[in-house]
């Protein structure tokens, strides 16, 4: 029953009193329950039948006859009607008016009291019907809720209280009764009681004062506190009410604590969180991670207009959606939608801008009334930029754009409620079949309850970012690694997510590869050093005893890298790669630790099985061609059979093995390829093969007619076989041009000397021969190459070789040019003749060599 209901009832029941009408002997049923009630009803009843008993001549009183009740109770008319008005407000007032009104109604209650007793106080009969009268109303006073208590104005003296206020504090009525507030310490702060004594003496009445109160135990409770001087008996008194409100207290202190940790949250977190108010256009907060973005701090964007952090055609678009969504919010449509997401350009402090993803929500500030935007900003400049990089690629990557735009999803209950064509395109499902089927059948089966997980969190309100992988099982049941980041929105009355759904397959093999990489080598797919290293260290254990390393050294690398290119030098060691691998167990281990380098670790195996692996290698490698390339590893091991060895003593105890096989395998080797580099030069150019030897007879001739010694005649006549040696690093094309070479030939042209003496040096045996071939193009002016030298730095042994290749190419017939004749080539070299060739050797070559006059 509401309480204007209750008091109009009670309203009626008390102008009963000043009517002949009867009235029921019990209170309606709808006022039945209300507590406290019942003794009221009863009093009334008593009063009417005290006035009722006096207008009968059932009472005795000096003037007799039923005509003398309504001249008693127009006496009383203007007291009873303000009771009635005063038990109206009682029942339907707030808390401070019950208060006010409660010690109205006391006093006006004894001034009714005692008006009665001084005109019925010759009847003992009517002092009776009082005396209950006044029970009555201290049975109202004590089953009142609210604690209440009467002190003396002038001493503050308790003189009563209710139950509800022994209730609170936990004393007994004697330990109250009689007692100063003072002394039972009822305060907890005596200034707080100073100033409201202050109020009530110069107001007469004090409303809802916060104040702190102490137990009968100690315990402190927080109360508001409203009280009125009120006469009683002649004497001013207090009457005060209590109203606890420590737990309202707690729950608010509860709140700021809260608030504090978000807050907290709010300026720690990476994205910026901002809060708008639309009528002033500003920003009333925002986070301190807004100086990471854009450089400006909180209090210098806060200081600024909206439009000041945005483009000027970004904030022409935000200003409209605001207008927009403001003016459906203030007309309160139901269809009004109060999310807001867009990706903006805004300006940084340093003059550029950075792209960023904004999403937001529009509210009501419930203390000014004004309408705010509460967003999330987040930095996405990387994918814009990647986007734009796109948007300038090649038209063949138009489709490769198209794909990377992202699928967007709202699901609800576990179903797509809303799917966009990327998402059709990116499950391979039409968008029909999307919304007809359970969202985790596009869910590999692995990764369900991960993805339900993250959206039972969402859906029950959990505030975190909700972005996360999985894979999504796509119609042809092949598998797509995608990204998925969720917001909480309302689909049509309920809850549902929206969901932003990128494929990242590719990232995700590029993230695997480079995992990958970081234990393997990239060239031959075997382990590298690091995982070699880490894997060596867990075998090394007493239950892997013993353990054998052997370690791989290719022969010519670099011989073969200058002669054919490091193309051929990587197929050469993943070719070597291959066969370790394949004549290897299963369990070993075999890592490339180097350009030319391999280890293979072997557990469980003795020294005598390591020998048999390594002779099935070289079998293996004697039986593998590569191209022109010649397969020669040198091997070396070592075995630790104790636990107590050290595995690094092991590792030299190999690779001193190894060098000592290779001193003899890796100069053998490197000769037999010398041979296969000339070999393969013949083959590419017949008349280098024919050049060379004619080159090869001049040389010997010069040395021999100069008086040089047999060791170093024999050295000029090698110069001569392999002074053109590097042409086999130059183009085959370039070599047979029957054109004359343009510029970008002769400079590939030029190389060969540089190149020859690569691939010589690397051979003890042909290091001076490898000094000669490098300068046979020089010129004794210095306008030779490759290093332009003069005269005497040019080896004698390199002087002989200029002569004997220019005449042997001045003599012979080329595919762009006829020879010249024996005579013409001896004027060429004359006139050259400290020019471009030593005069002294040139006048010997003809004259002694060619036995013609100089």
């Amino acid at each position: 029953m509401s309480h204007l209901r209750q008091s109009e009832v009670v309203v009626k029941l008390l102008q009963s009193l000043i009517s002949d009408r009867e009235i029921p002997s019990h209170p309606p049923q709808e006022l039945s329950k209300i507590e406290g009630f019942e003794i009221l009803y009863n009093a009334l009843l008593e009063f009417r039948k005290a006035f009722i008993g006096i207008g009968n001549g059932e009472l005795t009183y000096p003037i007799k006859g039923k005509g003398y009740l309504p001249g008693v109770l127009k006496g009383l008319q203007a007291t009873l009607q303000h009771l009635i008005w005063q038990t109206k407000v009682i029942a339907s007032g707030d808390f401070s008016q019950r208060v006010d009104f409660l010690g109205e109604f006391s006093q006006a209650f004894n001034d009714m009291t005692r008006q009665l007793e001084k005109t019925l106080h010759e009847s003992a009969q009517s002092q009776r019907a009082l005396k209950e009268a006044k029970e009555h109303f201290e049975a109202i006073f004590n089953t009142s809720p609210d604690p209440t208590l009467i002190t003396r104005y002038s001493d503050g003296v308790i003189v009563d209280i209710n139950q509800a206020f022994l209730a609170l504090t936990c004393y007994t009525r004697d330990e109250v009764i009689g007692a100063n507030t003072l002394e039972i310490n009822f305060y907890e702060n005596h200034g707080d009681r100073h100033n409201w004594m202050k109020e009530l003496q110069e107001q007469g009445f004090s409303k809802n004062r916060e104040m702190v109160f102490r137990k009968k135990s100690g315990e402190k409770i927080t109360a508001l506190l409203s009280a009125k001087v009120i006469t009683l008996n002649g004497y001013s008194h207090i009457i005060s009410v209590v109203r606890d409100i420590t737990e309202r207290k707690q729950s608010e202190e509860r709140l700021k604590k809260s608030e504090e940790r978000y807050r907290v949250l709010a300026e720690n977190i990476r994205d910026v969180i901002w809060i708008l108010d639309t009528e002033t256009m500003h920003f009333v907060y925002v986070s301190p991670s807004v100086y990471n973005l854009r450089g400006y701090t909180a209090e210098e964007v806060m200081s600024a207009p909206l439009e000041a952090a945005l483009t000027p055609e970004g904030a022409a678009y935000v200003q409209g959606v605001i207008s927009q969504r403001v003016t459906g919010f203030l007309s309160e449509k139901e269809t009004l939608d109060r999310y807001f997401m867009e990706e903006l350009e805004q300006p940084c402090k340093d003059g550029t801008t950075v792209w960023t993803e904004v999403i937001a929500n529009f509210y009501r500030n419930e203390e000014n009334g004004h309408v705010e935007v509460r967003g999330v900003t987040r930095d996405i400049s990387e994918r814009k930029l990647t986007e734009k990089k796109l948007q300038q690629s090649e038209e063949k990557y138009r489709l490769l754009i198209e794909h990377a735009l992202e699928a967007i999803l709202v699901i609800q209950d576990g179903k797509l409620k809303f799917s966009n064509p990327m998402a059709a395109e990116l499950s391979g499902y039409s968008q029909e079949e999307l919304t007809s089927i359970p969202f985790a059948e596009f869910i590999y089966p692995e990764d369900r309850e991960l993805v339900a997980s993250y959206y039972l969190r969402q859906i029950s309100g959990e505030s975190a970012d909700f972005r996360y992988q999985y894979r999504m099982l796509r119609k042809d049941k092949s598998i797509r690694w995608v990204e998925m980041n969720s917001v909480l929105i309302e689909w049509e009355g309920r809850d549902a997510t929206l969901n932003f759904q990128s494929d990242i397959t590719e990232r995700k093999q590029s993230e695997e590869e480079i995992v990958y990489l970081s234990y393997h080598d990239q060239l031959t797919g075997l382990y590298n050093r690091r995982f070699y290293e880490e894997e060596l260290k867990r075998l090394d254990t007493a239950r892997n005893l013993p353990i054998t390393l052997i370690m791989a050294d290719v022969n010519g690398l670099k011989l073969t890298n200058d002669a054919f290119g490091h193309l051929a030098g990587d197929q050469l060691i993943k070719g070597i790669a291959d066969i370790l691998k394949k004549e290897c167990r299963i369990d070993d281990i075999v890592a490339r630790i180097g350009g030319d380098e391999f280890m293979l670790v072997l557990p469980n195996t003795d020294s005598a099985e390591a020998e048999r692996i390594v002779h099935r290698i070289n079998v293996s490698i004697g039986n593998t061609k590569i191209n022109n390339t010649i397969l020669s590893v040198s091997f070396g091991w070592g075995t630790k059979d104790q636990d107590n060895k050290d595995i690094t003593q092991i590792y030299m105890q190999a690779e001193d093995h190894m060098y000592r096989n290779k001193l003899s395998e890796s100069t053998s080797m490197k000769s037999e390829t010398i041979k296969l580099i000339t070999k393969t030069l013949y083959e590419k150019n017949e008349r280098e093969q024919h050049h060379s030897e004619r080159v090869s007879e001049f040389c010997k001739n010069i040395g021999i007619a100069l008086g040089l010694g047999s060791n170093e005649v024999n050295e000029l006549k090698i110069a001569g076989l392999l002074h053109d040696i590097g042409k086999i690093g130059i183009n085959e094309n370039i070599l047979n041009k029957p054109e004359t070479l343009n510029a970008y030939e002769w400079v590939e042209i030029k190389r060969h000397p540089e190149i020859g003496y690569q691939i010589l040096r690397s051979i003890n045996e042909f290091s001076r021969v490898a000094e000669f071939v490098l300068a046979h193009h020089e010129r004794i002016d210095g306008k030779g190459y490759p290093r332009g030298l003069i005269n005497n730095e040019i080896p004698l042994q390199s002087k002989i070789l200029i002569i004997a290749d220019a005449y042997d190419a001045m003599t012979t017939d080329k595919i762009y040019q006829a020879a010249l004749s024996e005579e013409t080539a001896i004027k060429e070299l004359k006139n050259n003749a400290g020019k471009q060739v030593d005069a002294d050797v040139a006048r010997v070559f003809v004259e002694q060599v060619l036995k013609k006059v100089w």
